[in-house]
């Protein structure tokens, strides 16, 4: 969710005189409540870690640095050393603390958890702010609201009895899918090439689409995540697998029932105005 620190920019401890006892600065004594003491200065400090990242997009974390962070939880730098080697641990415990707050356990997730799992994820990420947005050129500008209005007309046929917050976010998806972002996600964090991104992108939309023609509506705002993996199962079994597309279609053998929508979210044929005939 968030970004991790620059390895070669952390922030590690002071080092320890080297003619110093072996045993300075530690406790020379240990005990139940020394430990409930020490758990519980631990879990303020990443707290308030917490807390100095809510204020910042879930991107920006050049402010979670030792000294904010022990300025925060009202602690000094040398005691948040004493819990975390460096400035990367304590980041790292914070990723873990955010992913805990969201319900997301990666190690064990499964299939059936995925939705749930985005939808926790997004919560999390709408409590922060926004970054700020840089203004497009003109062209480009233009260009996004064109493909909103283009997305929204070709859905309305098939959601004419749908609110129009429902076409919104149908529309929205598959806007998504159809920009820059989604492949500079594909490319650089996935190292896909171009053809299975493409593939992998009109797959999903492809998915979006039966869904929106079978008139399966996105679900309503605020539904609880219990619900999302309790219908999880119910949604897959509702996938078109006996037409092929349960799964990604090769790069080269795309069946004939996907070729009119890839060919208008990669804009391979230079036109989008087929995506409309997809629908």
């Amino acid at each position: 969710m968030g970004e991790a620190a620059d390895p070669a920019a952390v922030t590690t401890a002071p080092a320890v005189d080297a003619a110093a006892p072996a045993d300075a600065g530690k406790r020379r004594y240990d005990s139940p409540v020394r430990r409930e003491q020490a758990n519980a200065t631990r879990q303020r400090i990443i707290e308030a870690a917490c807390e100095l990242l809510a204020e910042s997009s879930i991107r920006d974390w050049q402010g979670l640095t030792v000294r904010a962070v022990a300025d925060q939880a009202g602690v000094s730098e040398r005691t948040v050393f004493r819990h975390f080697d460096n400035e990367r641990g304590l980041r790292d415990a914070v990723m873990r603390r955010l992913e805990e707050q969201a319900g997301v356990d990666l190690d064990r997730l499964e299939a059936d958890d995925v939705p749930a799992a985005v939808a926790r994820a997004i919560e999390a990420i709408a409590a922060h702010p926004l970054p700020p947005k840089a203004p497009l050129d003109p062209t480009l500008s233009d260009a996004s609201r064109r493909q909103h209005a283009a997305l929204l007309g070709a859905l309305a046929p098939h959601t004419e009895d749908w609110s129009d917050r429902d076409r919104t976010v149908a529309a929205a998806t598959l806007d998504v899918l159809w920009g820059l972002a989604t492949y500079e996600r594909l490319a650089a964090d996935w190292d896909l090439d171009a053809a299975d991104a493409s593939a992998g992108a009109a797959w999903v939309a492809t998915l979006v689409v039966e869904a929106v023609q079978s008139g399966r509506r996105p679900p309503p705002a605020g539904r609880d995540v219990l619900e999302l993996e309790a219908i999880a199962p119910g949604i897959r079994a509702l996938l078109p697998r006996e037409r092929g597309l349960g799964h990604p279609p090769a790069a080269r053998e795309r069946s004939s029932s996907l070729t009119t929508l890839p060919v208008a979210l990669t804009g391979s044929s230079g036109t989008t105005s087929t995506l409309r005939g997809a629908l």
